[in-house]
């Protein structure tokens, strides 16, 4: 049973959002960033399509301990050379090595499935080498405040249908209400305990930040989202860094766009009804990731 779906007819057009950015040639336009494919099919399974969230990035370290290379957190890709991420995700003990772009089965390259019958296959994955990584001066290790930052890769992505960029938010995608039904994905853990081989998705009300104040013991700021709290459905860990999204019309130009709305910042028990997580609320960190990524 979904809740309301946050169906906003946004009167801004290309040239408004541009102006949102900076009109910075690095970031897309709406007539490139937030297509998702698959936006009319009904959100009833877990396991996402192939070419869902196509700006979803699984994020690759070198482990601290034992070397070898593990998939820890997500991001979104916002530019061709640009990932939008948690500040934890980069400050990590672990080595960022690279991000994986266009990926639905991270143990197969390319990976296919039977779609009525017919047998669909995505493109390789790009594995593209990370240069650096950027978290926000303000975050705290401790509190978990201001947990974004941003993954600068050393080659640009190449767009195609599965991969290609999410739209940043703008100042009027600040406060979806309480109710609305937003979208993750990522690689995280499952209900038994393991990391997810395939891309799968999840729909989450969001919730009001006193909830969980109250249910979490937590003292949430205007920045950070409340989300989910349904027996069963949840991000986990592994899926830190990774979006929470939703689509919204632009009147003036019937485009339909995914908006990057929210990043995974932590939570507590896994999928545990009256146990929200929390999230990083992105459209008031816009002004500093765009500073990030043009300033450098």
């Amino acid at each position: 049973m979904f809740g309301l779906v946050f169906l906003v007819l946004l009167a801004f057009g290309r040239e408004s959002y541009s102006q949102v950015i900076l009109n910075h040639p690095a970031f897309p336009n709406t007539s490139e960033c937030g297509i998702n494919p698959t936006i009319n099919r009904i959100f009833g399974g877990q396991v996402a399509e192939l070419d869902e969230y196509p700006w979803m990035a699984a994020i690759e370290y070198q482990d601290k301990y034992d070397g070898n290379l593990k998939i820890k957190c997500g991001g979104s890709l916002v530019t061709k050379r640009h990932i939008v991420t948690a500040a934890h995700c980069i400050n990590s003990p672990h080595r960022l090595t690279r991000a994986w772009i266009g990926d639905w089965k991270l143990s197969s390259d390319p990976d296919c499935r039977n779609v009525q019958g017919e047998v669909v296959c995505n493109e390789k994955v790009q594995k593209i080498r990370i240069a650096r990584g950027v978290y926000h001066p303000s975050f705290d290790e401790e509190s978990i405040k201001n947990d974004v930052g941003v993954i600068f890769l050393e080659t640009d992505v190449k767009y195609n249908s599965y991969a290609k960029p999410i739209c940043l938010p703008s100042h009027t995608l600040l406060n979806p209400p309480r109710g609305t039904t937003l979208f993750s994905a990522g690689w995280g853990l499952t209900e038994n305990g393991t990391a997810s081989d395939v891309k799968l998705k999840v729909d989450l009300p969001i919730k009001r930040n006193s909830e969980c104040n109250s249910a979490l013991f937590e003292n949430l700021v205007y920045n950070q989202l409340c989300v989910g709290g349904e027996d069963g459905k949840d991000t986990c860990g592994g899926d830190s860094g990774g979006p929470l999204m939703n689509f919204y019309v632009n009147i003036s130009t019937g485009e339909q766009n995914w908006y990057l709305i929210g990043v995974v910042s932590y939570g507590y028990d896994c999928g545990v009804q009256g146990f929200p997580a929390i999230y990083t609320r992105v459209a008031s960190y816009v002004p500093w990731i765009v500073t990030t990524i043009t300033k450098r």
